[in-house]
C-alpha cells in the first residue's frame, strides 16, 4: 500500500491542477453565454420599442441575434496577442536589427496561415451547426441570401 501512495499523490495533484483549468474554461463559456444573452435582450428591447424604426433597419432582429451569437462564439479567434516573433524580439531587445521587408512579410504570412486555416475551419463548423439549429426567434438562423453567405465565408 505504501508503494501506491506516491502515485496516488501525483495523480491527485495533477487532477486538482487540471481541475482549475477546466473550471476556468467552463467559467469563460458561461461568461460568453451570459453576455450574449444580455446583448440579445438589449437588441430585442430596441427592436420592440420602435417597430417603425426596426422595419427600416438594415438587419432584422433574427439577423442581429445570429450576428451576436457568432461574435460571441468566434471571440476566441480574435488576435489579442501580437506576432510571437515580434514579441520575442521586443523581450530580447533584438528589435534594433535591420529586417528586410520581404523577409519579414514572408515570415508573418507563414505564421498567419495556420491561424487562417483554423479560423476557416471554425467558420465552416459554425455554419454547419447553424443549419442544424432551432428555427425559433432566439436561435441562430442562416442567411438565405447567397451573397451574404459568400461575403461571410470570404
Amino acid at each position: 500500500m505504501d508503494a501506491v501512495r506516491p502515485y496516488a499523490a501525483a495523480f491527485t495533484s495533477r487532477f486538482l491542477l487540471m481541475l482549475q483549468y477546466r473550471a476556468a474554461a467552463l467559467a469563460g463559456f458561461a461568461t460568453q453565454c451570459w453576455w450574449g444573452g444580455i446583448k440579445v435582450m438589449i437588441y430585442s428591447a430596441f427592436f420592440a420599442a420602435a417597430p417603425a424604426a426596426a422595419a427600416g433597419a438594415p438587419m432584422s432582429l433574427t439577423q442581429v441575434i445570429t450576428y451576436t451569437w457568432l461574435a460571441q462564439a468566434l471571440l476566441a479567434l480574435t488576435p489579442w496577442s501580437a506576432d510571437p516573433e515580434i514579441a520575442l524580439a521586443v523581450r530580447t531587445a533584438s528589435y534594433c536589427k535591420p529586417v528586410g521587408p520581404h523577409n519579414h512579410a514572408s515570415r508573418v504570412l507563414n505564421d498567419a496561415r495556420p491561424r487562417l486555416r483554423l479560423a476557416m475551419a471554425s467558420r465552416a463548423r459554425v455554419l454547419r451547426s447553424v443549419r442544424c439549429g432551432l428555427r425559433d426567434n432566439w436561435s441562430m438562423t442562416p442567411s438565405t441570401r447567397r451573397a451574404q453567405v459568400e461575403t461571410f465565408i470570404k
